[in-house]
């Protein structure tokens, strides 16, 4: 059922309502979790949207008194450890593509004669890499300590793919039923989703024949999740799977809720989060001399953090660090640095791929929309969606381009006096949904409502 608000689907909690969140069960409840079970294998740095994930879920977990576990990548910074109690262990991340990029391209370059393209080559290699993936974290799982397998626990993955689910599924049926956690899976990515940086060719057969073989646990012990209702309806059209909603938390040290610029100073634009061409990094050089020719009162505020593994990213660096005008960001910074920046700007500028990205959620336009922040996005992705429906106040385009992009810059601009007012007004009920209590109550409220069942 879904709510009237496109912010998510409803949340039933342990008592059957939301004015009755789980976290009030009294601690003899039967329905209370012995331990609540992250396992990330996103985890890494503190850049990463598991980082401020893993920081909220904690926070709210330990108000309440609930005892965790949090299991992220053997590569975890040494900071994540020492803030979160973070466990070292997956030996695969779930963005890694250490490799695989390599074998892609020779298959490509292997298998091209003139001008064609044939995809044989790297279609037998996709599915090879989806098999050698799900093996490691098969064996990942069969690592973990025995008594996170338990009827009692509630065990959380944020973020799962085609490259995880068949590993997760062969581990789960091999467990005996008293042994099977209350499983909650986050679908954040859609059936094209690679982490290599291009479109999947068998993504949706993967995922047809996971939710198939899911199917006798599916809403007995394994709850599947998506974060925004295109994600949502996605699933449901194309896969007959019903998802409940589970909120992406912003962090700890939540967005001030920033007030208008002062008369006649400049409107700040920003460009935050992981540089790459599927988050529309490529098109800020052009973008920004368009919007200059319109000579706005405007100032671009752009992050650069990248793995130096991406041509186009690489050159757009280069081209960037050429202009004038511009303040740059340096690299992944401290939660107080990242959050005094991000205060201080005026609009969000989310110009994601709407194809590579598409029905993702994501972190970033959470803590705008919170902060009161209005928002420039692609319209055919989750976060143009919510803007068109009427959730958060922002600008979408169409046209996958520059000339697209400050389009839309300049239409908000235009009213950016009435759009601030309006993103202003919502802001505190939007962070309410969205913090890193809610993200609990889903969890106990899941885990109740199949012990109730």
């Amino acid at each position: 059922m879904r709510n009237a608000e496109a912010t998510g689907l409803d949340i039933v909690s342990a008592e059957g309502s939301e004015d009755a969140p789980a976290d009030h069960q009294a601690p003899g409840d039967a329905t209370r979790p012995m331990e609540v079970i992250v396992l990330d294998n996103g985890l890494i740095g503190r850049g990463s949207h598991s980082y401020h994930l893993a920081k909220e879920v904690i926070r709210s977990l330990s108000a309440r008194d609930l005892p965790y576990r949090l299991f992220g990548t053997k590569a975890v910074e040494k900071q994540i450890i020492a803030e979160t109690g973070a466990i070292p262990h997956f030996g695969w991340s779930l963005y890694d593509h250490s490799g695989l990029v390599d074998i892609l391209g020779f298959i490509h370059r292997a298998t091209t004669f003139g001008n064609k393209k044939p995809t044989w080559g790297l279609s037998w290699t996709e599915l090879k890499i989806v098999d050698f993936l799900n093996w490691r974290f098969r064996r990942d799982l069969a690592r973990l300590p025995a008594d996170i397998w338990s009827r009692d626990t509630i065990v959380v993955i944020p973020g799962i793919s085609q490259n995880q689910i068949f590993g997760l599924l062969s581990h789960l049926k091999a467990l005996p039923p008293e042994r099977r956690p209350s499983m909650i899976c986050q679908l954040m990515f859609p059936p094209s989703w690679t982490p290599w940086n291009g479109i999947s060719i068998h993504g949706e057969r993967l995922y047809r024949e996971a939710f198939d073989l899911a199917r006798p646990l599916t809403n007995q012990s394994l709850f599947f999740m998506t974060d925004n209702n295109v994600q949502h309806d996605l699933f449901l059209k194309e896969f007959a799977v019903e998802t409940d909603w589970l909120p992406i938390p912003f962090a700890i040290g939540a967005p001030a809720i920033k007030k208008p610029p002062a008369e006649n100073a400049p409107i700040k634009l920003g460009f935050f989060g992981y540089s790459k061409t599927e988050k529309g990094f490529h098109l800020l050089p052009d973008t920004i001399e368009l919007c200059r020719r319109q000579h706005q009162n405007v100032e671009f505020v752009i992050q650069i953090q990248h793995g130096m593994w991406e041509r186009s990213t690489i050159d757009t660096e280069q081209k960037l660090r050429k202009m004038e005008g511009i303040k740059l960001l340096e690299g992944v910074m401290s939660s107080d640095d990242y959050y005094r920046e991000m205060n201080a700007v005026d609009v969000l500028l989310l110009p994601y791929d709407p194809v590579v990205y598409g029905s993702r959620g994501s972190a970033i336009y959470t803590e705008s929309v919170a902060a009161g922040r209005p928002v420039v996005a692609t319209a055919m992705t989750s976060i143009g969606q919510s803007i068109l429906h009427g959730d958060a106040e922002g600008e979408t385009f169409e046209t996958y381009t520059s000339a697209g992009f400050a389009d839309a810059i300049q239409n908000l601009l235009s009213r950016f006096s009435d759009c601030k007012t309006r993103a202003m007004q919502r802001a505190a009920s939007f962070a309410q949904k969205h913090s890193g209590d809610s993200y609990v109550d889903v969890l106990l409220a899941t885990h109740a409502k199949r012990h109730k069942g």
